[in-house]
């Protein structure tokens, strides 16, 4: 009876460090997928080494993809980071017991995010050098240059807040919702925060939602696969209504393409090559 109540014990306190754990890796960010040359920079640039699948990255780590290459970032069971090449992003914060949010900051490149709803009160940020993206589910992309960002988004809604001189903003705030645009730069986002000016948001066009669509259907299905399960339906349907958007596009941009207006040289070709056939037959 003593033994059965040891292991039982045992049990109960091994599932409340795992408890306790998943509570704290909430964002918990890891590489899963690698193309080409990625590395690793610890913080204060220490130390610089190739990244692999499976790096459990922490705060003030560090990710360079360099031309040519991908890397996809786990952020815990709910969302993934698509870093293209040429981008640096860095691990900012990382949510704990106390915390409500995780941020990556990025100082140029390309990155494509996707999360599916997170769990009330807690949010993930974007951190760029003119604005900071903040969501709670959604998918966007970010391109970012030293002086100038365009955020993108796809899915849901963001809110956008200024940066000024690596300070976030929060009195001035945005909201970009689904097929919607903003580019902020270093002179509007001083502008927007001394209220001369507002941030506007446009319209996406249809062939700018179809190219971010193609970029974010390419996530890689096993990277998917390690979310829990709820996310793993949210954001495959996702996925799944992007490739059908995207193939319908294509159809209809080679239909109209086949139904263009034939040029002045075309048509006297084809008029050329009826009289010669009526000429033909009636030779024959």
């Amino acid at each position: 009876m003593i033994r059965i109540g040891l292991v039982f014990f045992t049990m109960m306190v091994v599932l409340l460090v795992s408890c306790k754990k998943d509570g704290t890796s909430y964002f918990a960010p890891k590489i899963q997928c690698i193309v080409g040359e990625v590395r690793i920079i610890s913080e204060k640039g220490k130390n610089m080494r190739t990244a692999v699948s499976g790096d459990i990255l922490g705060t003030g780590d560090i990710v360079s993809a360099g031309k040519a290459s991908v890397a996809e970032i786990l952020i815990g069971s709910r969302g993934i980071v698509r870093v293209f090449e040429n981008t640096e992003l860095k691990i900012s914060t990382l949510m704990a017991d106390t915390a409500t949010s995780s941020a990556i900051s990025m100082s140029k490149g390309r990155v494509y995010v996707i999360f599916s709803k997170l769990k009330k009160n807690s949010y993930y940020q974007v951190i760029t050098p003119t604005l900071v993206a903040s969501i709670r589910g959604t998918s966007f992309r970010v391109s970012a240059q030293e002086k100038k960002v365009r955020l993108d988004v796809l899915n849901g809604n963001v809110v956008v807040n200024p940066v000024i001189d690596g300070t976030i903003r929060n009195v001035v705030e945005k909201l970009v919702e689904k097929n919607q645009s903003v580019i902020i730069d270093e002179k509007l986002a001083r502008a927007a925060f001394e209220r001369k000016k507002s941030i506007d948001v446009v319209q996406l066009k249809p062939e700018e939602i179809i190219a971010i669509k193609e970029e974010a259907t390419s996530i890689k299905p096993k990277v998917i696969e390690k979310l829990d399960i709820e996310a793993r339906k949210e954001i495959n349907r996702e996925i799944s209504d992007m490739k059908d958007d995207a193939a319908k596009a294509r159809k209809k941009k080679k239909k109209s393409k086949s139904k263009r207006e034939l040029t002045p040289e075309e048509r006297a070709r084809l008029e050329e090559a009826k009289k010669m056939a009526e000429q033909l037959n009636k030779s024959m």
